[in-house]
């Protein structure tokens, strides 16, 4: 795995669409900041971005000597909605734009035991084109805890679908958190996020599971 910033850090902090900083400017900080990739957001181009964005955005990354570690195609799943699993009904424009930005990784979304068998099919496309599914611990999907991301690995079944360890998700939505626990994780990680936020009984904000 390549040491990588998400472009979420650029994003509105009210707008998971709009980046108050735009890749050109934070492309150069990335890489002057020791990061080898950037994870790649609907806020800077998505699958519905014309192809002239898209290279645009590669040749900025080019000039870094940047690549991208994953594809997120669209804001439905970075807003986590009721749509947010639309990627493995129609799994191409994803892999088209992973391709297009010279990425392996293409970020997918579970919210319902049905969604395993689309998941599977989205996989078995994915693998003709010698690309992986990856599915985030996320609160309110199929994959909150660690438990939860060996069961839908295991359900799935297939070599190029893995699970992406986001540590705050995981920590808000698992009572008793067991960091050892990750360690059963190992064989099917693809991808691992951090996030800059900490546990705080006081807070008004709250995780809802499923």
């Amino acid at each position: 795995m390549k040491l990588s910033l998400s472009v979420r850090v650029a994003e509105s902090a009210k707008r998971k669409d709009v980046a108050d900083l735009p890749i050109e400017a934070l492309a150069p900080l990335a890489k002057a900041a020791g990061f080898q990739a950037l994870s790649m957001r609907a806020s800077v181009v998505s699958v519905t971005s014309p192809p002239a964005r898209v290279q645009a955005v590669k040749q900025v990354l080019a000039r870094e000597g940047l690549t991208v570690s994953m594809v997120t195609g669209d804001i439905l799943l970075a807003a986590n909605n009721a749509q947010a699993t639309d990627a493995i009904r129609n799994i191409g424009p994803y892999l088209d734009l992973a391709e297009a930005l010279d990425c392996r990784l293409v970020r997918v979304m579970t919210q319902h035991e049905s969604d395993i068998a689309l998941v599977q099919r989205a996989a078995d496309i994915a693998a003709k084109r010698n690309l992986t599914l990856a599915h985030m611990t996320h609160w309110r999907t199929l994959i909150e805890t660690v438990e939860d991301a060996l069961r839908v690995a295991h359900a799935v079944n297939r070599p190029n679908f893995g699970a992406v360890y986001e540590a705050a998700n995981t920590m808000a939505c698992t009572p008793n958190f067991d960091p050892e626990a990750v360690r059963q994780l190992v064989p099917h990680l693809v991808n691992v996020m951090f996030q800059n936020v900490h546990k705080d009984p006081a807070s008004p904000i709250g995780f809802r599971s499923n």
